[in-house]
């Protein structure tokens, strides 16, 4: 488990990979305004990775469809055994 509000997002286009956070590829798959927040649902490996962005009234939304980058520190995940 990743906290949603830890995550980076970025285009893919241009992206410059930054060596002391873990990345991966996707594919926004759901973009919403909630109040003061900006929700992405994003694909990830075949597996749905929540996003979570501040607004401050500038941002260029991404679409669903677009190919990007989400980046985190590992700090910020947990890991879960599997139930037997």
């Amino acid at each position: 488990m990743i906290r949603p509000h830890r995550v980076a997002i970025a285009s893919r286009q241009g992206h410059v990979a930054d060596p002391a956070l873990l990345s991966a590829p996707g594919t926004v798959t759901r973009a919403i305004f909630a109040g003061d927040v900006l929700q992405y649902d994003v694909a990830v490996s075949g597996q749905s990775l929540s996003v979570e962005l501040a607004t401050r009234g500038r941002e260029t939304v991404l679409e669903p469809g677009a190919e990007v980058v989400v980046s985190f520190r590992r700090e910020d995940t947990f890991a879960f055994e599997a139930a037997p």
